[in-house]
């Protein structure tokens, strides 16, 4: 899934990292490929427009003309983009045709899999460049026409715009959203009390997602058509006043507004949870904001090529390793490795808290969960596989007998030591000293948070020096985390962000207002949207846009699925052809002349779905209300990365509302 994130009791669960500035680049070259490729199409059709089509007589307003930098700039992005071609197609020639001709159901367009080379890589920098030349081109009027807009009409225009929402009493709608507030989600839904918040904060997002969408879309949609049909505009563009103007104002002011009612009820939402009274459970499980340090997992077993073990679940997010007993233990090992560590974590005990899924095999013991082993270890103490045996063991095998001799002597083996133990002092002195630490027999309960504390003296071993591989490229784990199964016939299941450390806590209150600016990029995507559209089409053709490429939005991991040909049972037209046979979506298609039509017509569907999928906005990025309900932190990183992404994709529809307001005769 695109976007994907689920809590599930106290971790959060995610398919994919969140973004940060490390994924800028990629993003900005995405970008420049997706918006200048629709730029390229918009300059044409405008630049046929502009020579085809007259301009209208006897108006006081020229159509804009193509200047000689925009025609030198399209010129260019031509060149551009033929040369991009040109390397495809060379580079189509090297690449491997399929051997089978057996039509797999799961991918019913046979392809062959891509190489990449020198070739491939310079035709993706040339589609860059033409992008940005055809972006160039295309935003040059619209870039020359920025100098001429005025803040004090923009400004003027946007209050008349939040003076009007007011007039019409579209406030009225918020009495809805009091119902949730009314009445604890627990009086009507069985829900556990370490989920008591969990479930109100969820319940409060919905509530105020479904009422500010709707009510944004509508203002939004139906403003200008408005003006238009009550001749209210005539008076405006005949004034010296830009069109665009007229646009910006409109959304900045249903944006204003929107902000100061989500603001009001994302105040009166915390005040309604801190008045309520919360169970402790919920409260030391989501009433937080969490700042954790999360690794990178991978697994190690005898098999060179281990992975994971699947237990035959549809969802395979997870993957487990197998239990064993004391006499036989199990070599199978969930690793996680930590390749940068805060020096903040030198100061105090660390944290390390985690959730796992347990698969059983065998009931077990009642009321009982499986246990776990974990051994923390610094890049100073690395760790191998016995050859014999399916124990893991220190390297240094001298250096281990003299770790469990000092052990001995403090007696600091007992896993009951804790940070206020007096004995936690040479717990530390020997993590300080020889980079291990293992706390053994963890009672582990199924997706229930549990912590562990980590003596700092393991990280303070970890950053004394600076780690150097032999062949000086590859990076090492500055701190590792092997966690064992000890329970037999049962299995663990793990994730990668299923354990963590934790660097810090955040303000719940503060953490929830941050969880409101997902709702608010949300909001301002429905008015940019409805806005846009408003310029050219009536108002309910335009709410109909804006609430179509939003619920596609929410469906886009479907979406990518049909656009890259791996859904189950193939495009619409194979789907059609398996629906009218009376065939299973696993059957296996008979090459007949029907089924070949029918797996052609799929990939021109794709090709066009691929298109659509660069317009429709990725909704499901600006849901930040997990963090909230799980208490986890979210981070500044996250918020200003997902913030250029919102500029990112509400530029575009900016300057095709300029040109559509613009070409649009409203007035002589």
């Amino acid at each position: 899934m695109n976007s994907l994130v689920i809590p599930l009791l106290g971790i959060l669960v995610l398919e994919r990292d969140p973004i940060g500035y490390a994924d800028l680049p990629g993003l900005l070259k995405t970008w420049a490929q997706d918006a200048g490729g629709f730029a390229a199409v918009g300059l044409v059709l405008w630049m046929l427009n502009a020579y085809l089509t007259p301009p209208p007589g006897g108006t006081s307003e020229q159509r804009p003309r193509v200047t000689k930098l925009m025609l030198m700039l399209a010129i260019l992005a031509a060149v551009v983009y033929a040369c991009a071609g040109g390397l495809m197609y060379a580079a189509s020639l090297k690449t491997a045709t399929p051997t089978s001709t057996t039509i797999n159901p799961n991918a019913p367009t046979p392809m062959a899999t891509p190489q990449i080379g020198t070739l491939d890589r310079a035709a993706d920098w040339a589609l860059v460049i033409g992008g940005i030349l055809a972006i160039i081109a295309i935003a040059e009027p619209f870039l020359r026409d920025l100098v001429r807009l005025r803040w004090r009409r923009i400004f003027a225009l946007a209050r008349i715009s939040f003076k009007e929402a007011i007039r019409r009493r579209v406030l009225f709608v918020l009495i809805v959203l009091a119902l949730p507030f009314l009445f604890p989600a627990k009086w009507f839904f069985a829900i556990k009390p370490e989920d008591e918040l969990r479930s109100t904060v969820s319940i409060i997002s919905f509530a105020l997602s479904a009422v500010l969408l709707l009510m944004a879309g509508l203002m939004a949609s139906f403003s200008i058509p408005n003006d238009v049909k009550n001749q209210t505009i005539h008076t405006i563009v005949t004034k010296p006043v830009e069109r665009f103007e007229i646009v910006a104002g409109r959304f900045l002011g249903y944006t204003a507004l929107m902000t100061l009612i989500l603001f009001g009820l994302t105040a009166l939402s915390l005040l309604f949870m801190r008045l309520t009274r919360i169970d402790q459970a919920a409260a030391e499980e989501t009433l937080r904001a969490r700042k954790p340090v999360y690794g990178k997992l991978g697994f190690k077993s005898r098999r060179e090529d281990f992975s994971g073990t699947s237990v035959g679940r549809e969802w395979e997010y997870r993957r487990y390793v197998a239990g064993g007993s004391q006499a036989n233990p199990s070599p199978q090992r969930a690793i996680w490795s930590f390749y940068r560590i805060p020096s903040s974590l030198t100061d105090k005990p660390v944290p390390c808290e985690f959730a796992f899924d347990i698969f059983r095999t065998t009931k077990g013991e009642e009321n009982k969960g499986v246990f776990c082993n974990f051994v923390f270890v610094s890049w100073k103490c690395p760790q191998r596989l016995h050859p014999d045996k399916n124990v893991w063991e220190w390297v240094d095998q001298a250096k281990r007998t003299e770790y469990e001799k000092e052990a001995r002597e403090a007696r600091v083996f007992e896993a009951s030591i804790k940070p206020n133990d007096p004995r936690w002092a040479k717990v530390e002195a020997l993590a300080e000293k020889y980079g291990f630490f293992e706390f053994v027999s963890k009672e582990v309960f199924d997706y229930h948070t549990l912590s562990i504390d980590v003596p700092a003296g393991l990280f303070k071993n970890a950053l004394s020096e600076t780690p150097k591989s032999g062949d000086g490229s590859t990076e090492i784990p500055l701190v590792q985390v092997y966690v064992q199964c000890t329970s037999p016939t049962q299995f663990i299941g793990v994730a990668p962000y299923d354990l963590y450390l934790l660097e810090s806590e955040g303000v719940f209150e503060l953490n929830f207002f941050k969880g409101a600016i997902g709702l608010w990029c949300r909001l301002v995507i429905v008015i940019g949207l409805a806005t846009a559209c408003s310029t050219y089409l009536s108002g309910v053709i335009s709410f109909l846009v804006a609430v179509f490429l939003f619920i596609a939005g929410l469906f886009q991991e479907f979406v990518e699925e049909l656009a890259k040909g791996t859904s189950v049972g193939g495009g619409p037209f194979e789907a059609l052809n398996r629906l009218v046979k009376n065939e299973t979506l696993t059957t296996q298609l008979d090459p007949t002349p029907t089924v070949q039509v029918a797996l052609f017509s799929d990939q021109v569907f794709r090709w066009l779905l691929r298109r659509f999928i660069n317009v429709i906005p990725d909704v499901e990025n600006f849901d930040w209300t997990k963090f909230v309900s799980e208490g986890f932190d979210i981070r500044p990183e996250f918020l200003i990365v997902n913030l250029l992404f919102l500029i990112g994709y509400l530029l575009p529809w900016a300057i095709l509302a300029y040109y559509l307001m613009k070409s649009r005769e409203i007035a002589a």
